[in-house]
């Protein structure tokens, strides 16, 4: 009787060719859709610190992703760092419990005894953070809290920061109290087996998505301050135009060449600094321009004004 073939391996089918692209695809979309969120939120409280509506920009999905790349630069090298971190990490605890049978009794014990006490204080922190939010997000916060937040009013993703690595440190380490235990006599449900590990993901991906907020907000802010210091960088913006423009904001200065009913009439506006340019209209600021009392000029994007832009 003779052993039946070995069947020969599978090459590449067009069904793994459709599941691969498929997975990039739902990669590449959450990827785009985080990107676009952190663009806008960006984007809104640089328009919020300039005392602006962001609808103002005009910017499309497109202009709100490029905008986002820039200030990813430093979480995402940050965030692959710590993973890397990890990597090594997990390896060298996976070789020490690998061996952990032979440990003494005594030592098992301590291991225990610290594992425990490090989840328990994660999970401290971890909740320590969300009554701090909810806390200084009440009307009438206590004095810590108060002076706690007004330390963080910049760095506010610093909260969900902590949150989300105190989350992923107390369940590392729980499950490596799990492992040093010995095998229990009896098994978890199912339930009881996903609903821990719903729970930290669940915990972990809201953090993430907060962090995410504050720290765009915190760019966007930095980005509307640092404009308020630089206003003199800004392109110097001088507008021709047929009829008056009616400007009124420190600086602005409009002149009439020609005589008020000819034809031939211009005005020449200057004391202007170009902003932006988008979605049909140019933001224009004037000399000396400050968040809190500067004003954002919007004018069409038309060929009835006529432009000069120099340094």
């Amino acid at each position: 009787m003779t052993a039946d073939p070995v069947p020969a391996p599978r090459g590449l089918t067009r069904q793994d060719v459709f599941s691969t692209l498929g997975a990039l695809s739902a990669v590449l979309t959450l990827v785009t859709a985080v990107m676009f969120y952190f663009g806008w939120r960006r984007s809104d409280a640089q328009a919020r610190a300039m005392s602006i509506d962001v609808s103002l920009f005009g910017y499309s999905t497109q202009d709100y992703v490029l905008r986002s790349i820039s200030s990813l630069y430093l979480p995402l090298l940050v965030l692959l760092g710590a993973g890397l971190v990890f990597l090594e990490l997990h390896s060298r605890v996976s070789r020490r419990l690998g061996v952990s049978r032979q440990t003494p009794v005594e030592a098992r014990a301590s291991a225990l005894a610290w594992t425990r006490r490090v989840t328990i204080g994660c999970a401290v922190i971890a909740g320590s953070c969300v009554l701090f939010a909810l806390s200084a997000g009440s009307r009438t916060p206590s004095r810590p809290v108060a002076w706690l937040a007004e330390l963080l009013r910049d760095s506010q993703w610093v909260v969900p920061l902590v949150l989300v690595a105190a989350t992923l440190t107390g369940s590392y380490v729980w499950w490596v109290h799990r492992q040093l235990r010995p095998d229990p006599a009896t098994r978890n449900s199912l339930w009881q087996s996903l609903l821990p590990s719903a729970l930290i993901a669940g915990t972990v991906v809201l953090g993430g998505f907060w962090m995410l907020e504050e720290y765009a907000a915190a760019v966007g802010r930095g980005y509307a301050q640092q404009l308020a210091d630089n206003v003199d960088r800004l392109a110097q913006t001088v507008i021709l135009s047929s009829k008056p423009l009616g400007i009124v904001a420190a600086g602005v200065a409009e002149d009439r060449s020609g005589a008020a009913d000819s034809p031939d009439v211009r005005y020449r506006t200057s004391g202007l600094r170009l902003l932006a340019r988008s979605g049909g209209n140019v933001l224009l600021v004037h000399d000396g321009w400050a968040p809190a009392t500067g004003t954002v000029i919007v004018l069409p994007d038309s060929d009835e004004f006529g432009w000069e832009f120099s340094r």
